[in-house]
């Protein structure tokens, strides 16, 4: 008796769940949808040709190849600072002569080497003359006795009675270790006076 009355106990449960949950499922379904909003299907013919157009214009961008000038590059100049210096080497003798072509002054030899005188730039001649009577033009210059040739820039000049410093040009010396004397000269039958002179040798290092 007790087991019949159970299982029937059981069977009433399962029939109750069951109507719950139809009910549960039937309560819960989605309601249909209200008031769809409908397609413009007119705009999609413009839509593909504006697509077309797009695809189109990426293609033909693709195409170009962008101009590119092209830039020099230059290295800034490298400067290396240097102060001048100048040096003077005295030149002895003296001489007053009439003379149409060229004498040596006497004691006024000396010995001359460029490269003892590092960044050398230039060397200059300067002597102290005089033409007297000032009829006409004094002239000096340098001599190489070692290499026997008057020194290219070397000459000076003047037509002044009183005596004068006279500066030549930039001087061209020979390389190496050579003997350099002063000669003077006149064109008229007046007297060149030579007293003194020097170099003025100027470096940049």
């Amino acid at each position: 008796m007790i087991k019949i009355l159970t299982g029937f106990f059981i069977t009433v449960c399962f029939v109750d769940l069951i109507i719950l949950n139809i009910n549960f499922f039937k309560n819960n379904q989605p309601s249909p949808v209200a008031n769809v909003a409908s397609v413009d299907t007119s705009l999609l013919p413009t839509l593909a040709s504006k697509i077309n157009l797009l695809e189109a214009e990426i293609a033909r961008l693709s195409t170009i190849t962008p101009a590119i000038s092209p830039v020099a590059i230059t290295s800034a100049p490298t400067t290396k600072n240097t102060t001048r210096h100048l040096n003077y080497l005295p030149i002895i003798g003296s001489l007053s002569q009439i003379a149409y072509d060229w004498v040596d002054v006497p004691g006024s030899q000396f010995y001359f080497d460029t490269a003892d005188y590092s960044g050398l730039k230039e060397v200059r001649f300067e002597g102290n003359l005089k033409l007297v009577n000032g009829n006409g033009l004094a002239f000096a210059r340098l001599y190489d006795t070692t290499n026997k040739t008057a020194l290219i820039n070397s000459q000076i000049q003047t037509s002044s009675q009183q005596e004068i410093v006279a500066t030549s040009d930039s001087v061209r010396f020979l390389s190496g270790r050579n003997l350099i004397k002063v000669q003077i000269k006149s064109l008229t039958a007046d007297t060149a006076v030579f007293t003194s002179g020097r170099l003025i040798i100027t470096s940049e290092y």
